[in-house]
């Protein structure tokens, strides 16, 4: 008598292959949604540390810093966007005190001061990656330029950048003279952007990427300083401005984020002109700028679905949801206009 033999039939196999990718599939989303859960905690760590870092500058010298601080040498002062961001000056308060003390040693002594961070003695410290300053659900393609910034400070609800905007209405000015304090921000440190995330670029100007900086789009809108109190930007006038950018992506910066080092717009600093992930590209007037010193729109944005981290002025972070009204989301950027906006 012949012993049965035991097996599958093809059938069998082939429904048992079909229910194993059925499950497969529909636990990929589940452990990629657990690990970007773990990076959104990694990330909001970071913007932490960083708030923090400016309350300790804050307690330390009594104000915050400037995010573009020049110095002078035998050969000349450095311009604005060759001077040191404000992400330089909290190293010490970042567990980062070697480093500072090397950089701050060539403050005085090295002859290239004139020409500030792009150039050697600089290129090296520049250079050295700060984990707390990269957001791990972000990713770049540097380089030998591993110095890279996933985090900005907030200049406010204002284009920014030029000599009529010294004085703008964020957390952070960029002269001289303009530092601010506590006592300075008159709607509440609980009401105010501080620090935000920004995309970093991939060096690839042939392809337009979100975060990459649109050029030589002329701002067309009223209040092209910045908003007196009680008067915001225009939707319309974003709008408008976000459609003539969008309708040239093809001349484009993509080295946002590149250095922490670096003082511009999209390396360390954004605004609160338009939402988090703003569906319209960054944007700035200059034609002729190499790089993003410049006035212009330039929105924070993430990888995180639905928004960006921000670290607000009391130390705090939130989520800022990208359908935050716009209007809103200008006042959180500012630090006085009477408008107490939470995100309560």
């Amino acid at each position: 008598m012949k012993s049965k033999r035991e097996g599958f039939t093809l059938v069998e196999l082939l429904v048992v292959i079909a229910i194993i990718g059925i499950l497969v599939g529909l636990l990929l989303p589940a452990v990629q949604a657990a690990r970007e859960a773990a990076r959104r905690m990694s990330c909001s760590n970071n913007m932490k540390n960083i708030a923090l870092a400016f309350h300790n500058y804050h307690d330390t010298y009594k104000k915050f810093p400037i995010y573009t601080n020049r110095f002078t040498s035998s050969a000349g002062t450095c311009s604005h966007w060759e001077g040191f961001s404000a992400h330089t000056m909290i190293l010490p308060f970042m567990e980062q005190q070697p480093l500072y003390d090397q950089i701050s040693a060539m403050w005085t002594t090295a002859p290239q001061l004139h020409e500030g961070w792009r150039v050697d003695p600089f290129t090296t410290p520049r250079r050295s990656r700060i984990d707390a300053f990269m957001c791990p659900s972000d990713g770049s393609n540097s380089g030998a330029d591993t110095g890279n910034c996933s985090y900005a400070v907030s200049e406010g609800c204002a284009l920014g950048w030029t000599g009529t905007n010294a004085n703008n209405n964020g957390m952070f000015g960029r002269e001289s003279g303009f530092e601010r304090r506590m006592a300075d921000v008159k709607d509440g440190t609980s009401n105010t952007v501080m620090v935000a995330e920004h995309l970093l670029g991939d060096h690839d100007n042939n392809f337009y990427r979100p975060g990459d900086v649109v050029r030589a789009i002329g701002w067309t809108g009223t209040n092209k300083a910045w908003p007196v109190t009680g008067e915001l930007y225009s939707p319309g006038d974003i709008e408008t401005y976000g459609q003539a950018c969008e309708a040239a992506i093809a001349n484009h910066h993509s080295h946002a984020g590149r250095d922490w080092m670096a003082p511009m717009p999209t390396q360390t600093v954004f605004n609160t002109v338009a939402p988090p992930n703003w569906k319209y590209p960054n944007c700035q007037p200059c034609s002729g700028c190499g790089w993003m010193d410049s006035e212009g729109v330039f929105p924070s944005r993430s990888q995180h679905p639905g928004g960006a981290m921000h670290g607000l002025a009391d130390g705090s972070v939130r989520f800022v949801a990208e359908t935050i009204n716009g209007q809103t989301y200008c006042h959180l950027g500012n630090r006085n206009d009477g408008q107490a906006i939470s995100l309560d």
